[in-house]
């Protein structure tokens, strides 16, 4: 005789068909995906933020050195040569910057961007930034982190005006993260002024830019 209970048992076992595996099995690729997506993007942000950090601060640090020189130099002697130029000088009384623009620190051939010291030449000859200690004689100090360029830095005084406008323009990353130069554009874009997207790559990228106006007070 045949066993009823032990054939009721088989024919009552249940299990997934192949069908609902391969469901189930893409319903949960589409959550992983969307959980790598959701922790890259996260990262992305993370580092963006880091580096747009270190950039305002740097771009801060300009502009309160510069500032600060107008505020207190006694004679006010500001002396601007070769603006423009590969490097320019920029002299508040005796303290001196020179720069090259649109360079980054670091890449072959860079040794400083922004190299601020001291001299006694009212004359405001630049020093060799291209030297990796551009004045032994003088104590100085490279104002940019690496990776890092200067786009703008100008101090001018407005016509008929008692103030002095000092503004500077600090961008990080390389060539390929930013948005190529259109100045037929409407707000132009100037070299390495303008980062791409995220998605782009622009987490790889900060720009900064300050403008601020100074009297000197003695």
């Amino acid at each position: 005789m045949r066993n009823n209970k032990s054939d009721n048992k088989l024919t009552n076992q249940t299990g997934f068909t192949i069908v609902e595996l391969m469901i189930a099995t893409v319903i949960f690729s589409m959550v992983l995906l969307v959980c790598s997506y959701a922790i890259i993007h996260a990262g992305r942000m993370y580092y963006k933020g880091m580096i747009m950090s270190k950039t305002q601060d740097t771009a801060r640090k300009i502009i309160d050195s510069a500032s600060d020189a107008i505020k207190y130099d006694k004679s006010l002697n500001i002396v601007k040569r070769d603006i423009g130029g590969d490097p320019s000088s920029i002299c508040i009384g005796s303290l001196r910057y020179t720069f090259s623009k649109n360079k980054r620190l670091g890449q072959s051939g860079v040794e400083h961007v922004l190299w601020r010291d001291n001299i006694s030449d009212s004359t405001c000859p630049h020093a060799d930034i291209n030297n990796p200690n551009p004045n032994p004689s003088s104590l100085g100090t490279e104002m940019l982190g690496e990776g890092m360029r200067l786009v703008k830095f100008d101090i001018y005084q407005p016509p008929t005006s008692s103030f002095w406008v000092v503004d500077v323009r600090v961008s990080f990353g390389d060539d390929n993260d930013f948005v190529s130069e259109d100045l037929s554009a409407t707000p132009k874009v100037e070299k390495f002024s303008l980062c791409k997207g995220i998605n782009a790559g622009g987490q790889f990228c900060a720009v900064s830019s300050y403008s601020t106006t100074v009297k000197n007070r003695l």
